[in-house]
């Protein structure tokens, strides 16, 4: 359906001050502050997982050597999606418009887009304790039991032992955790935290663990050693407002494929004479490897 002179009958009129509703302040990207950007070159993108070696055995004198072999780790499948919006103006009403409200239809598409971006993004953190399946390994992106890909087995973790709520006891346990990450044949991998991704609900709390140099809640001079640790990152499109997330210096965490850029068209129908507006991109996102984030639901 086109927009036209009767749905916005008030534009074509004279009288009007001012127009509200249509722009406000924007937050500044967030998704692209814990996402790594890539561009896809193909409909159907795949990044394979290779393990490495196991810890060497002994050798006895004489006797031969132990020899093992790498193997195939788990692969992470990135189909592309295409996300469009667009519409509809009639001729009359961009040509009776006195108020230049039609022209800024592009400026709305892609703001749209964006908005679209964020939410698709974010919800991958969103759905990270429930969605199975969501990960190159098949179970939830924040799981206690990753299987390791070698053919000794075993699983990991990176979540809490016993989900909390977000306290400078429960991020120090959880940068311990994070400091003990394992690759896929259980040997020790260097992994820090480098962010901590909280709802805005809890930036407040966040703030007051990370930004204050002596323990929080205490009347000791005891050093806080969270004290500058990790950047923060509040976001409003994270929906749980008790879950936390830690993005770690990990390769291979959150994941965005660009297949094609979004760009703002505009065409005239022939048989109407309406105006035609419209935007899309094509992308994908997720998570390759577990050991990129760390997180908790809260204790609720």
């Amino acid at each position: 359906m086109a927009t036209g002179r009767g749905n916005l009958p008030a534009l074509v009129w004279p009288g009007i001050k001012s127009i509200w509703g249509m722009e406000y302040n924007d937050y500044k990207p967030l998704y692209n502050q814990f996402y790594t950007k890539q561009k896809a070159t193909l409909a159907f993108e795949k990044i394979q997982g290779v393990t490495s070696l196991p810890l060497a055995g002994v050798k006895e004198e004489g006797g031969d050597l132990p020899f093992v072999h790498i193997g195939q780790g788990f692969v992470r499948e990135y189909m592309m999606v295409t996300y469009a919006v667009g519409t509809t103006v009639t001729r009359e009403m961009m040509e009776d418009d006195k108020y230049n409200v039609i022209s800024k239809l592009p400026k709305l598409l892609a703001k749209s887009m964006y908005q679209t971006e964020e939410t698709v993004a974010h919800n991958v953190v969103n759905n990270g304790h429930t969605a199975q399946g969501d990960e190159s390994d098949g179970v939830a992106i924040f799981s206690a039991l990753h299987p390791l890909a070698s053919q000794n087995g075993g699983t990991a973790s990176n979540v809490l032992a016993t989900a909390a709520d977000l306290t400078q006891t429960a991020l120090e346990q959880a940068c311990i955790d994070i400091s003990n990450f394992v690759d896929d044949q259980q040997l020790k991998i260097r992994c820090y935290p480098k962010k901590l991704l909280v709802p805005v609900e809890l930036q407040f709390v966040a703030e007051k663990i990370l930004k204050t140099k002596y323990e929080v809640g205490s009347g000791d001079n005891t050093m806080n050693p969270m004290y500058g640790k990790v950047e923060l990152v509040f976001s409003p499109y994270l929906t749980d407002t008790n879950q936390w997330s830690i993005i770690t210096d990990c390769d291979d965490g959150f994941t965005f494929l660009t297949r094609r850029e979004a760009d703002v068209e505009r065409d005239n129908d022939f048989d109407t004479h309406n105006l035609k507006f419209s935007t899309s991109k094509r992308y994908q996102v997720g998570l390759t490897n577990w050991r990129g984030t760390y997180g908790s639901p809260g204790s609720g």
